[in-house]
């Protein structure tokens, strides 16, 4: 019989907390709920989704976005759903799985990768967000795992990421892929970073006004349509009795980030009928 000492657990205990990581944003591409896509260019040709084409092909598994480029000038934009990044995450990784496809040939097919506060930069343009990644694809029919650090600045923000798909060279008709999101970090939550638990929408659906049913002190609330555009924000001086009122809103999906004055924060979907 093997005695556990204190320093065994120890050591078990400083193992799990050095390996341990927190997800912050995943994504195998199911869903299109909070994703959007620009076609910059004009040419029609956009991102778009793939449920079943590239399922157990080149790596891939289920769902997919796929970007074409039979224009040799394409400026497509993939925007991911918003998400938050809690105050003490500061040590922050990217990582997808990107691949051509179609070939013989493979062209070069360039893209770049960019993240964005959603308070400073409502609409999304590229042009302001910020660049961590700029890389060709592959030039084979195997997806590879790519992956870039995301700056610490991000830390308590509100983001969204832009998978842009430009300037390939060579062959029309081309095809880049993109897949398995995730957005993580090798540090634990602090206490203060859990998210508000027992929350929820009444009524859900709503035509119109709904109260927050939570025990929490809300501090502020972030209201996102089906694309991922913020269309309002609540503050705290709003949130006095609790309702978030969507009367003048298109019927449909709502993420909504809801944050207390721990910088606890939970994200709840609200239906609008």
């Amino acid at each position: 019989m093997h005695k556990i000492t204190f320093s065994t657990l120890l050591l078990s205990f400083l193992f799990l907390s050095t390996n341990a990581q927190t997800d912050i944003f995943t994504s195998n591409s199911d869903s299109t709920t909070g994703w959007s896509y620009e076609d910059i260019d004009g040419d029609t040709n956009n991102w778009l989704q793939d449920p079943s084409t590239y399922n157990g092909a080149y790596g891939y598994t289920g769902s997919v976005f796929f970007s074409t480029a039979n224009s040799l000038t394409p400026n497509n934009l993939l925007k991911s759903p918003p998400f938050l990044i809690a105050p003490s995450l500061t040590d922050l990784d990217f990582e997808m799985r990107i691949g051509n496809a179609i070939g013989t040939p493979f062209t070069l097919e360039s893209y770049m990768v960019y993240i964005y506060d959603t308070a400073v930069n409502p609409n999304g343009d590229y042009t302001i967000a910020t660049e961590i990644m700029n890389v060709t694809a592959n030039q084979t029919s195997a997806s590879e795992i790519v992956s870039a650090d995301i700056p610490s600045i991000f830390a308590g923000k509100t983001v969204r990421l832009i998978i842009r798909h430009y300037n390939p060279t060579g062959v029309l008709g081309n095809i880049i892929i993109a897949d398995d999101f995730k957005v993580s970090s090798p540090q634990t939550l602090a206490v203060d970073d859990f998210k508000i638990k027992n929350t929820y929408f009444h009524p859900n659906p709503t035509k119109g006004q709904t109260t927050i049913q939570t025990n929490a002190s809300l501090l502020s609330v972030e209201i996102f349509n089906n694309l991922g555009q913020k269309i309002t924000t609540y503050n705290k001086n709003m949130l006095t009795e609790q309702k978030i009122d969507l009367s003048e809103y298109s019927r449909g999906l709502y993420l909504v980030i809801i944050k207390d004055h721990n910088q606890n924060v939970t994200t709840k979907k609200l239906i609008k009928n």
